[in-house]
């Protein structure tokens, strides 16, 4: 899962105050500047994870 610590904490970079729920492109862009993983595979497994959190059981 990702999250952006919003409104706590802003994404580095941006000159807002405050942390937003859209900056998750941002928090997003930064994963896949730092893994090897293309972002397809990692959205499908933040996706299927996603899914694990939330629907487990269902």
């Amino acid at each position: 899962m990702l999250e952006t610590d919003s409104p706590d904490m802003r994404v580095s970079g941006l000159r807002r105050e405050f942390g937003c729920p859209s900056d998750i492109r941002q928090v997003f862009s930064a994963l896949c500047n730092i893994r090897s993983e293309s972002p397809e595979i990692l959205a499908a497994a933040l996706r299927d994870n996603a899914e694990e959190i939330f629907y487990a059981g269902q």
